[in-house]
């Protein structure tokens, strides 16, 4: 049963801010798009949750034809809860937005909480890249409130072949290493692999 909260305030022309809703969980679904990867261990959360329900309402797009809810934010808080007896349903704001708005609160909201590897930001941008290909750091770094720095780096990495952007995921290639090998894409792939190699 999904239920919504409601007060006796009267509707104006303003544009209401989302309700908090409480969702079934097995009407939510996770966000192919969604940055994080792994959601790591679930341990500490699940007793959490057991002891005290989930605390911080999930972010969810609108129901789709079939009545399922993609998670924007709370993938690891709908997995832990799923692992709880008896816990059936979690809070939930239902909150409008384009594939681009929602990969950038996801993007963002795991960046700012340290959650996700250099290699799964590099992977995000791409995404974003890939669905806006107007998109510049400027523009990124207002949106997801990051420095410029912090954009440009991960950008420039995006030209990287798939093996070596997956050496930044097992450290086996540095952020800084991977922005200079990536600096000289235009000399060509073969100059490209050298010189991770060199620097991996």
């Amino acid at each position: 049963m999904t239920t919504t909260e409601t007060t006796d305030t009267p509707t104006t022309d303003v544009e209401a801010e989302p309700e908090l809703c409480w969702l079934n969980i097995a009407d939510l679904v996770p966000n192919p798009d969604n940055p994080r990867q792994s959601l790591g261990d679930l341990t500490e959360l699940v007793r959490s949750i057991r002891a005290l329900g989930v605390l911080e309402p999930l972010v969810v797009l609108p129901a789709d034809e079939n009545g399922k809810y993609m998670i924007v934010a709370g993938h690891r808080r709908h997995a832990g809860a799923a692992e709880v007896p008896g816990c059936e349903v979690v809070p939930a704001v239902v909150r409008p937005m384009s594939r681009l708005e929602a990969m950038e609160a996801m993007v963002s909201e795991n960046v700012n909480r340290s959650d996700l590897t250099v290699a799964e930001e590099v992977a995000a941008i791409e995404n974003m890249l890939s669905i806006d290909g107007g998109l510049t750091p400027h523009r990124l770094c207002r949106r997801l409130g990051r420095s410029q720095a912090w954009v440009r780096s991960r950008m420039a990495v995006v030209v990287l072949p798939a093996k070596w952007r997956d050496a930044l995921a097992t450290g086996d290639l540095t952020l800084a290493a991977a922005e200079a090998a990536a600096s000289a894409a235009d000399l060509g792939p073969e100059h490209v692999e050298v010189l991770c190699s060199r620097l991996a």
